[in-house]
């Protein structure tokens, strides 16, 4: 019995090799065989060396489009075997939004003279800069209350980053509140505090214990969840990718008063405020 266990444990170790084998040589076929001729060249290069799921979602909704060139309100695809070249109005109005059109003229002119007159290139953030400390006191100038520091950063998920690092240093608390269904990046803390869709790949859905979720818009629960163990409330005043979710006017009011009386800290995310989806 045992001779024969044996036995079978080289066979599958033969066939799993072998498969490894198959795969690789699949694999630098695909290398081999890149076309990026055309709209069909660029989605199959996109599929098999950027992002398969992606590719995969917009295939399903019958969505072969490729982003070409960009001007004012539109912007253009590529085009397919035997077409011409889409055109749309860019009415987009979560991620990726150009309030002021594609290829703003006078923003782009302001970039130019920063680069040929200014002699300014993306800087070295270890150093002190004119254009950060000059921003940092219009910014200060602009806010309310006594609010007059300014930290830099590169997404919403790193901004959310460094606010629950703040609260967990500030408060000596850990729980932090959050909506189910919430969307606030995906960079280390941030991925924590959304929807399990963004953690399960990564093995991740055990790793929120400190993160009590709520539903977005009832007062009441929300108010039943914050305590004086509770460090934060993390929402977002317009969801990302939870719909056009309306709460009760005395929501956020209530909120903050709750917070205010155990000591507890309320963080607003509003990337999506910001974009202008609002009006």
């Amino acid at each position: 019995a045992n001779y024969k266990r044996e036995r079978e444990r080289e066979r599958l170790a033969r066939e799993r090799k072998e498969k490894e084998k198959e795969d690789r040589q699949t694999d630098m076929e695909k290398k081999e065989a890149v076309c990026l001729e055309g709209r069909d060249g660029v989605i199959a290069a996109f599929r098999n060396h950027v992002s398969p799921y992606k590719s995969e979602f917009y295939e399903s909704a019958g969505m072969k489009f490729v982003m070409g060139k960009r001007d004012g309100p539109y912007i253009f695809g590529e085009a397919g075997p035997g077409e011409s070249a889409p055109k749309l109005l860019n009415l987009h109005c979560n991620g990726g939004v150009f309030n002021m059109g594609h290829r703003w003229k006078e923003g782009w002119e302001v970039l130019q003279n920063a680069v040929e007159e200014d002699h300014l290139d993306i800087g070295n953030h270890h150093l002190l800069s004119r254009p950060r400390a000059e921003l940092g006191v219009r910014l200060a100038q602009v806010t309310p209350g006594d609010i007059r520091w300014t930290i830099y950063g590169v997404s919403g998920g790193e901004a959310v980053d460094l606010a629950i690092k703040m609260v967990w240093g500030y408060s000596g608390r850990r729980k932090i509140i959050v909506a189910h269904g919430a969307y606030h990046g995906n960079t280390g803390l941030s991925v924590l505090t959304g929807d399990s869709k963004f953690l399960s790949p990564f093995n991740m859905d055990q790793a929120t214990d400190t993160f009590q979720r709520v539903h977005h818009g009832n007062t009441e629960e929300i108010l039943a969840a914050i305590d004086k163990d509770t460090a934060a409330v993390l929402l977002e005043t317009i969801p990302a990718t939870l719909g056009m979710l309306v709460p009760p006017a005395d929501y956020y009011p209530r909120i903050r008063a709750k917070c205010d009386k155990v000591g507890a800290q309320l963080i607003i995310d509003e990337v999506q405020t910001g974009m202008g989806r609002c009006g």
